[in-house]
């Protein structure tokens, strides 16, 4: 739960309500399940977002420029 609001952004990717609350989650469900086209426009935009964060050459370069901040490169 705790790190789901770094990926996840209220309204633009997903939905994100409080931990343990579970009026608030049944509301969000309902509110998607009403609103087909709005949980597609939320889907896309997810995708993209971690098509574009967490494709292999950008998790590779990442990796890679932890390692040389560790071994002091940069």
């Amino acid at each position: 739960v705790g790190g789901i609001p770094e990926l996840i952004g209220d309204v633009k990717t997903g939905l994100l309500v409080p931990p343990e609350d579970s009026g608030a989650l049944a509301e969000a469900i309902i509110k998607l399940l009403k609103e087909p086209a709005y949980a597609g426009v939320l889907r896309k935009a997810a995708h993209l977002e971690v098509r574009d964060l967490y494709d292999a050459k950008t998790m590779a370069a990442k990796t890679a420029a932890v390692y040389d901040k560790v071994l002091g490169i940069v």
